[in-house]
């Protein structure tokens, strides 16, 4: 668990230069293009992405202060509509995505190695770990950096 730990740690604190070099050249058209109605753009992952760093964050603060506290689920679609992240400035919101994943990283650093195992209820998922939380956030920006991937190959083909 620790040695996974540590890999997740080193995975977070690369993932953000990531999604920069891959969005830095991106024109607007392609940072707003949805490839399907109800799916979200580029700048709607960003936006996503700073809603799941705070939540994240939160869960495992909340578990390493409380026992087992409940862990409330999120509705995605919802924040990211009704943060209108399609319409933000996509600069501002690297922004705040690379001050959320510097805090991020500075929490994650002095998180003592025996809270790894501490835990909570999530209301849909069952029994949440700090640990497994953390592996979490490591995986999920690599899952949208794929997404990024697919919008931009839709984009450049038309769809």
């Amino acid at each position: 668990m620790i040695q996974q730990f540590y890999a997740d740690r080193e995975s977070i604190a690369h993932a953000h230069q990531q999604l920069r070099l891959m969005v830095h050249p991106l024109t607007e058209a392609q940072l707003r293009f949805r490839p399907a109605p109800h799916e979200w753009s580029i700048s709607e992952i960003v936006g996503h992405l700073i809603d799941t760093e705070q939540l994240l964050r939160y869960r495992i603060e909340r578990m390493c202060q409380y026992d087992q506290p409940l862990i409330i689920p999120m509705d995605q679609d919802e924040s990211v509509q009704r943060n209108g992240y399609q319409h933000a400035d996509v600069a501002a919101l690297f922004s705040q995505l690379a001050n959320e994943r510097l805090h991020t990283q500075r929490f994650f650093a002095t998180l003592p190695l025996r809270a790894l195992g501490r835990t909570g209820w999530h209301a849909q998922g069952g029994l949440w770990q700090v640990a497994n939380t953390v592996n979490y956030l490591a995986r999920h920006d690599y899952l949208h950096h794929q997404q990024i991937r697919q919008n931009l190959v839709a984009y450049a083909t038309g769809q």
